[in-house]
Order: C-alpha cells, then sequence, then structure tokens
C-alpha cells in the first residue's frame, strides 16, 4: 500500500475521531469563543498537517531512490550501448583496413601486370682474328612495352644501340657488339628503361658476365 493511500486512511480515521468528540463536546463548542474555537481548529489540522508532511518527506526519498536507481540503469544502458559502439567501430575498422589491403593487393597484381618481363640469353660469338662479335637475345614475356632502350655500363665498343618503339609481348629481338679479345670485361651491367602497358616509366637490370673466353655470357637479372 502507497504512502499516500496509508495518509488518507489516518486522515479519515482522525478526522472521524475529531467528528464524534466534537459531537459529543457540540454544547461546549458552540459556547466557546472566537479564539478558542480558533486554537481549537488550530489544534486539530496541525497533526494531519505534520502527517502530511513526514508522508510527503518518505514519498519524496522514495520518488529520489527510485529517479537515482533510473539513472543508474539509463548510465548501465548507456555504458553497454558506448560498448557496442566501440565494438561496430572495431568490426568497421577491421572491414575498412581489410578493404583497403585488398585495394592494394589488387592495384599491385594490375601494377605487375602491366609490366613487361625480359629475360636475355646469349647468342653466342663469333669471332675475327682479334675481334670477337657477341649477340644476346632478349624477349618479352610479360605486357607490351614502349620506348624500350638498352645502355651498357661499362660502355660495350660496336654495340648497335637498341631503341625500340614497341617491344610486345613473346616477342624476341636480336643485340650484337664487339670488342677485343684484349679487352673483355668480366662483367657488364645491362639497363633497360621502358613504358609499361599502363603507361608508367620502370627500369631493369641485368648483369652480364663473360663466358668461355668471352665467347658466351651469362645473364642474371639484378631487379
Amino acid at each position: 500500500m502507497s504512502k499516500t493511500w496509508i495518509g488518507a486512511l489516518l486522515t479519515a480515521f482522525y478526522f472521524s475521531a475529531v467528528a464524534t468528540w466534537c459531537i459529543w463536546q457540540w454544547p461546549e463548542l458552540a459556547a466557546a469563543d472566537a479564539s478558542k474555537i480558533g486554537g481549537f481548529l488550530g489544534g486539530v489540522f496541525s497533526p494531519v498537517a505534520f502527517l502530511w508532511l513526514v508522508l510527503g518527506y518518505f514519498q519524496q526519498g522514495q520518488e529520489l531512490r527510485q529517479n537515482t536507481r533510473a539513472l543508474e540503469l539509463q548510465a548501465e544502458e548507456l555504458k553497454h550501448s558506448v560498448q557496442h559502439q566501440a565494438e561496430l567501430v572495431e568490426v568497421t575498422r577491421s572491414q575498412l583496413q581489410a578493404e583497403i589491403s585488398r585495394l592494394e593487393q589488387e592495384q599491385e597484381r594490375l601494377t605487375q601486370a602491366a609490366k613487361p618481363k625480359l629475360r636475355f640469353l646469349s647468342g653466342g660469338a663469333s669471332s675475327s682474328g682479334s675481334r670477337i662479335e657477341a649477340r644476346l637475345i632478349g624477349q618479352n614475356v610479360g605486357n607490351t612495352a614502349v620506348d624500350v632502350t638498352l645502355a651498357f655500363e661499362p660502355t660495350l665498343q660496336g654495340f648497335s644501340p637498341m631503341r625500340a618503339t614497341t617491344w610486345t609481348r613473346g616477342e624476341q629481338k636480336h643485340f650484337t657488339w664487339a670488342y677485343s679479345t684484349s679487352d673483355v670485361p668480366e662483367s657488364v651491367l645491362m639497363t633497360v628503361n621502358y613504358v609499361d602497358a599502363a603507361g608508367v616509366p620502370g627500369v631493369s637490370r641485368f648483369r652480364l658476365t663473360a663466358l668461355s673466353n668471352a665467347m658466351s655470357w651469362d645473364t642474371e637479372e639484378i631487379f
């Protein structure tokens, strides 16, 4: 039972008792002057006012506790909501990182797919006196390249410079250079510059090492 009902029942019982008492004491009350009647009424209503004051105090305390509990529940719910949002943010971040990684991998795949893949083999050599003429065979097993140029370090004598407008997939190209038997380099750095199928400039480097008295060359791609 709520405190309001308790207060209402106590008030009704109290006023019933006062009314009963007034009926019994009516001759004296009727003969009393105004000051006595005022004092009597003040005395009658004071306990009721004090009762409702006390009940209001307890009711207010109960409502305060209920409000506090409600705030605690709201805070707990907010805490769970924040944790849930944090978990969603973490999942979204993981998904975004995975998507970025996938896009980066796809971009790298497309970048590599656009590049040519050059392979070089020794085509042998022929000698005439102290002069050796060597041959090099190049093949592109990757994507088409344009504006292809070859450069050697040290510079090879008699090398026929190559500048290909286009070097398509599967196409072979032949290069020759000449050098003296008394001046055979042990190794040569060959740099190949090109523009790949995506329009991006690129470079590949190979190391050529003389074999069989410089009648053959071993080729090794550096990068």
